[in-house]
């Protein structure tokens, strides 16, 4: 697809997903097995336990469906009997489905084909009404030898336990680029990027853009409007105002209450970085150096060189800042009088949850804070949202799991690289080619995807290196993604 095209583009959307946990089968001594899984993303498994005579396996194992708002959609599975013997005999077939949580359509009742001595297949189609969220229960299956389903077949009714996510109805548009690299103000519709990787917004909803290879930091106003908050568009690193001062390379971005916009920033990839600082006037100062700490620094772990590579940054409400040493494997903390610490990682790869000075982490990137301090981090190498309390103590908040969405014990990511939080607490991820949401609730939904990953996708760089964007979400609950390979700033609107 035309990438040019895409502006005002909508996706409403809900994907339901089906995961088949386990199959009990009652009756006559049935057994059977199950798993889990999910048609969002990430992986699945599953297992089987011993079936005995008329007993029921099904298959595919899990079983999963998309879910279109206001369009029928259909769940197939094939169900094997353990003693093909029966159904051998069959010359019609019925079916009943009774589910006490009302998740199926009524006016679209299971329907049975594909009957043969070995096998048939049941086709279910979920209500259409459903409203967002998880649902679990049981489908009792009843297959009969006539139709309408009156007399049962030997080990009927099987038990089949279910759970599955309605994910949020979402509309994705471009809220500003054309699409072409290169560098221009005005409109939304008539502004060009160079590969923006890095988005953040203020309280009165301004979304500013880390122009990465316009060596520029971008404002967009609500009503649409492209300028230059700072940057003349030379590589450099000098401060002052606005209109003169300097920027190298910047891949994160965040800003404080105050409307102050902050930058990690350098002249080159995994060249020691500056904290630089943006005020809403555009006068721009270095607030912390972190070349200073290369080599064996007491404060930091093992004493590597934390100025490798920063992919996270996040400020709380009281000025400290946090950034993520991707490389390095830990969280910094720098306060508003600029005393550097280690917040939480030894420098060592792992998933450790526990004490900040005993965690681990692997390849930490995009960083969010909550008015009470915590931090949150897109563990990309883990695959894992993690939690760190103001006092340093890490869990894991979401991933590790065997679903795609669902209870955050229980989901999967592909690629996590940014995080951002709004004031419900409400986290959203940029997840490679899917943006997803972990609810107060801890549930996690996909709220947009596109196989041509154009909602959120890597940019090949002038130095040849996979650029990652970030994902920011405004006080309406409005989210920003930076599309880097395609110079654009996507918006995500759910209900």
């Amino acid at each position: 697809m035309n990438q040019n095209n895409k502006t005002g583009v909508g996706i409403v959307k809900r994907k339901l997903v089906l995961l088949l946990l386990t199959f009990m089968m009652a009756g006559c001594g049935g057994g059977g097995g199950g798993g889990s899984g999910s048609a969002s993303p990430g992986s699945s498994s599953s297992s089987s336990g011993s079936a005995a005579s008329n007993g029921m396996s099904f298959s595919p194992n899990p079983a999963s469906a998309d879910y279109t708002t206001g369009q029928p959609t259909t769940i197939s599975v094939t169900g094997t009997p353990t003693n093909s013997s029966e159904f051998s005999r069959l010359s019609t077939i019925g079916i009943q489905v009774v589910d006490s949580q009302g998740v199926l359509n009524s006016s679209y009742p299971p329907s049975v084909s594909g009957v043969t001595s070995n096998s048939l297949t049941l086709t279910m189609q979920p209500s259409l009404t459903l409203p967002t969220g998880y649902y679990q229960g049981d489908f009792q299956i009843v297959v009969c030898s006539d139709n309408p389903c009156a007399n049962q077949v030997p080990g009927s009714p099987w038990t089949l336990p279910y759970s599955f996510v309605v994910n949020p109805a979402t509309a994705v548009s471009t809220l500003a680029g054309t699409g072409n690299a290169g560098f221009a103000n005005g409109t939304a519709n008539a502004a060009e990027f160079t590969a923006p990787t890095a988005v953040t917004t203020d309280a009165s909803g301004n979304v500013y853009v880390a122009d990465t290879y316009n060596y520029m930091i971008r404002k967009i106003t609500p009503s649409g409007v492209v300028s230059v908050l700072a940057g003349t568009g030379q590589l450099g690193l000098n401060d002052g105002p606005g209109n003169t001062a300097t920027f190298g390379l910047q891949f994160c971005i965040a800003s404080d209450s105050q409307g102050n916009v902050y930058a990690v920033n350098s002249l080159g990839i995994f060249v020691d970085p500056l904290i630089r600082k943006i005020t809403p006037a555009g006068i721009v100062s270095t607030v912390a150096d972190l070349s200073k700490y290369v080599g064996s620094v007491p404060t930091f772990p093992g004493g590597f060189d934390i100025a490798l590579n920063i992919e996270g940054i996040a400020v709380d409400s009281a000025g400290n800042i946090y950034v993520s040493v991707t490389d390095n494997n830990f969280i910094l903390k720098i306060t508003s009088s600029g005393v550097v610490s280690t917040l939480a990682g030894t420098g060592q790869s792992g998933a450790v949850n526990g004490p900040g000075n005993t965690a681990t982490f692997n390849s930490p990137a995009g960083l969010a804070v909550d008015t009470q301090g915590n931090v949150y981090v897109a563990d990309s190498g883990n695959l894992l949202i993690r939690k760190i309390t103001a006092a340093g103590v890490v869990s894991t908040l979401a991933g590790g799991g065997t679903l795609g969405d669902g209870p955050g014990n229980l989901a999967t990511f592909q690629a996590p690289s940014g995080v951002a939080i709004d004031s419900s607490g409400n986290i959203y991820v940029a997840d490679g080619a899917y943006v997803r949401m972990i609810n107060s609730a801890g549930i996690v939904y996909t709220l947009a995807s596109d196989n041509d990953r154009w909602i959120f996708a890597p940019v090949s760089s002038k130095t040849g290196d996979t650029i990652w964007g970030q994902i920011a979400v405004d006080s309406t609950g409005n989210i920003y993604v930076a599309d880097a390979e395609h110079n654009l700033i996507r918006k995500i609107v759910y209900q």
